[in-house]
């Protein structure tokens, strides 16, 4: 009974650390239908632009800043109709990302009739989910970091949401920090986690 017992928990360990290492992998296949620059968008009605963090209460990051330019460029250019502004309306983490979206977007020359808000997509998957229930879309273009974008596409297209990444890429570079985090341990883990969504829970909120 007891070699049962190490048996059963060895095999689950395995299968967890199985996961661990391939859930990224997998992912990171989704590192394709991604352009660095606008020229190379096809037209399409709808770009969705993700939160990347509020520095400040009236402060954007300077992730979530390069993302609205790079959409603001995408707009100007005639690629795209409406901007979808994706991320935290203040009630999860008490910043507001998508009034400060918006208002930066306009600033730049965006109309205001042709920005939306998705102020509940709290987290990528969030996003993705409600751009199909709540937004009805079936085809997108989303703007984010290059090392963020596969990751939204795994969870886009597996809500059967065709997209072509669009990366707002800091022109001056990262930090050494910011490139060994952001996309390395930290996305490692997130793309982890992203899988265990998509695939077993599937929260709704």
């Amino acid at each position: 009974m007891r070699y049962t017992y190490i048996a059963i928990i060895f095999f689950i360990g395995l299968f967890i650390v199985g996961i661990f290492f391939r859930a990224p992998a997998l992912i990171q296949t989704f590192n394709t239908n991604i352009v660095d620059t606008v020229e190379e968008v096809p037209t399409s009605t709808t770009a969705f632009v993700f939160g990347g963090g509020m520095d400040y209460e009236t402060v954007m990051s300077k992730m979530q800043r390069r993302r609205v330019e790079t959409a603001v460029d995408l707009y100007k250019a005639g690629k795209v109709e409406t901007l979808i502004m994706t991320g935290d309306d203040g009630s999860f983490r008490g910043k507001n990302e998508v009034d400060a979206m918006e208002k930066l977007a306009i600033e730049l020359g965006v109309p205001p009739e042709a920005i939306k808000k998705d102020g509940k997509g709290y987290r990528t998957y969030l996003s993705c989910l409600r751009a199909k229930e709540e937004f009805q879309i079936t085809d997108t273009v989303v703007i984010s970091q290059q090392f963020h974008l596969p990751r939204i596409r795994f969870f886009c297209e597996g809500q059967g949401i065709d997209t072509i990444g669009l990366a707002a890429d800091d022109k001056e570079g990262s930090s050494v920090f910011g490139k060994v985090w952001g996309m390395g341990m930290r996305e490692f883990l997130a793309k982890t986690k992203a899988w265990w969504q998509l695939t077993i829970t599937k929260p709704k909120t």
